[in-house]
């Protein structure tokens, strides 16, 4: 069964020379490896190279370098990271034999391996939790799947490399202007925009400890009492999801009575709206589309700076 394998690229720096050169690479400053079959023979050319290394760290480099010699087959996926760190590269093993090339100035690894790499990326933030992990693994070469077939099925796979952001074009603009900016922006410009829809008695708590309550503010719904709203804001890029943990910390942290609304530039993971609505029906969520149109619909309340610093918008939002 085709497998998966991660080929780290210098953090990504050499995904540009895999790309256009259809291989990966590995380094640790070894010669030509292709006669060295066995991990036997690996660890002792490893050994040639780098005599007198704690005995444990030459093994584990040794068993990376082995598998990627001679472990990968045809067939198999190998991903690699990009210097987007929210986003994957992936592509196929064209053929079951390693080849040595000499290092040059365009590249400087020669042991490498014939990839076809797909054009499209992986979005890392819709992987699944134990994708996730293991990509935080430090090795450069381990295995990630034994079921390529199975890891292709996953949505976070062959996705745009540039992802945007949801919406029509002046929604994204805003978005895109939004994510430009720091947290603190962020956490103000939703406070302004809850004054402007009416909210008083507004705080701004976001920063370390704020226990999942970055806005605080005040509703008074007509003919009833006053709601006092609190506000967990995300400023995720596109592809970044807001999951069911940042939903739970905000309901455990709102105080008696309380109700609670999650507010990101980006979107919510699968089920999360129907986990939400069952699980913590007072807690509201907004993504960026709806944030966009709101700030759209109250655009002349908001003040001045705010209006400067999202520029260009149409002359006449609403």
């Amino acid at each position: 069964m085709p497998k998966v394998w991660v080929v780290r690229a210098d953090s990504g720096k050499l995904m540009s020379e895999f790309d256009s050169g259809g291989f990966a690479s590995i380094g640790f400053d070894m010669d030509d490896l292709t006669d060295a079959k066995t991990l036997e023979a690996v660890r002792k050319a490893y050994d040639r190279v780098h005599p007198g290394q704690f005995p444990p760290a030459a093994g584990n480099v040794s068993g990376q370098i082995h598998a990627f010699m001679n472990e990968i087959a045809a067939g198999d996926f190998i991903v690699t990271p990009d210097r987007d760190p929210s986003v994957i590269r992936y592509g196929e093993v064209a053929d079951s034999q390693a080849y040595f090339e000499e290092p040059s100035k365009e590249h400087r690894h020669g042991n490498r391996r014939r990839v076809a790499w797909h054009k499209d990326c992986i979005l890392r933030a819709r992987l699944p939790d134990g994708e996730r992990k293991s990509l935080r693994n430090r090795r450069t070469v381990f295995l990630l799947s034994e079921d390529r077939d199975a890891f292709l099925e996953l949505p976070a796979i062959g996705q745009p490399c540039n992802a945007s952001f949801a919406g029509d074009p002046t929604q994204v603009r805003i978005l895109e202007s939004i994510h430009q900016k720091n947290p603190g922006f962020f956490e103000l410009l939703i406070a302004e925009l809850l004054k402007a829809m009416g909210c008083t008695d507004l705080s701004v708590s976001g920063g370390p400890g704020d226990q999942g309550i970055d806005v605080s503010a005040e509703l008074q719904i007509p003919f009833a009492d006053r709601v006092v709203m609190h506000v967990q804001a995300k400023r995720y890029g596109p592809g970044r999801d807001v999951d069911m943990r940042v939903v739970n910390k905000l309901k455990h942290s709102l105080p008696e009575g309380g109700r609670g609304l999650v507010i990101t530039t980006s979107d919510f993971k699968t089920r999360v709206r129907q986990r939400a609505a069952e699980e913590a029906p007072n807690v509201f969520l907004i993504n960026g589309p709806e944030l966009a149109q709101e700030m759209l619909e109250h655009w002349d309340d908001l003040p001045q700076y705010f209006r400067d610093q999202l520029e260009p918008v149409p002359t006449d939002p609403r």
